[in-house]
């Protein structure tokens, strides 16, 4: 989808943000990280929920231990969404469906909560529009710290509910929704997270200061997901297809590139 624009960018010595998915293999998102290396120019994936403040606030909330250990959580993008003429409905041109859209953002969101996605099981859901590609699936996750989750994904179906993300820990619930976010402690009362509903242009305000920042800065480190993340996420969407295919559970790719070092660095 990407890749042969991205890498041509940066051939020409430009910086580059790119749209989800970044790739449709691990072996292009590697190309081009690897290519952004050899260049030295920056090559981020826009993940615009990273840039939300309620994402953020429970990414606080679990590495301070309010909610105590991670045990689960459950992530659902679900509205729908008439696609028969829209360009990601084709396979030719989207190679794939309600997956490579949106489970890019889910198992990002995932993975920034909880680390690595190891393994996951896909499971295509009765198709209710007929179209080239899956509109709907559930995905059964596990990360490599032992935590266990959940993503529903549809373009057809009205799940009547506000939250999109739910994380269960030992001592407590955080729950973020497009208009309400909250958590409490187990056997508690709620309270709101940062209290703000999801507002999907500042969000990418957000990600598109970052990134100028980082490109006038000398800082090695990118902004808010580091290279590794970026390939992480297509193995995660790649494995997910694989397991669509072989109905069973499939690993995913989470090797880095030794001959890279730059690219297993951490986001400052």
């Amino acid at each position: 989808v990407h890749a042969a624009q991205a890498i041509d960018c940066l051939e020409r010595g430009l910086h580059v943000l790119c749209e989800k998915p970044l790739a449709l293999t691990t072996g292009d998102a590697r190309e081009m990280m690897r290519t952004a290396s050899r260049t030295n120019r920056r090559l981020v994936l826009a993940t615009k929920f990273r840039h939300v403040p309620d994402i953020m606030a429970v990414k606080r909330l679990l590495a301070s231990g309010v909610l105590g250990d991670p045990i689960s959580f459950d992530i659902c993008f679900s509205s729908p969404v008439k696609m028969s003429e829209r360009w990601n409905s084709e396979t030719v041109l989207s190679g794939g469906g309600v997956i490579v859209d949106n489970g890019c953002h889910a198992f990002d969101i995932a993975s920034y909560l909880f680390g690595a996605i190891v393994r996951v099981l896909a499971t295509p859901l009765k198709p209710v529009q007929w179209l080239e590609v899956e509109d709907s699936a559930s995905i059964q996750v596990h990360a490599a710290n032992g935590v266990y989750g959940r993503v529903d994904l549809s373009w057809s179906l009205d799940v009547g509910r506000d939250s999109y993300v739910r994380v269960h820990g030992s001592e407590g619930v955080a729950e973020v929704g497009w208009s309400t976010s909250r958590y409490k402690r187990a056997g508690g009362d709620w309270h709101e997270l940062a209290g703000d509903r999801y507002d999907k242009l500042a969000s990418h305000v957000s990600m598109f200061t970052q990134f100028r920042d980082a490109i006038v800065t000398s800082d090695d480190a990118h902004p808010w997901i580091s290279p590794v993340e970026c390939v992480r996420t297509v193995a995660a969407v790649e494995a997910a297809y694989r397991s669509l295919a072989s109905g069973g559970w499939e690993h995913v790719d989470t090797r880095v590139m030794p001959e890279y070092p730059v690219l297993a660095q951490a986001p400052a």
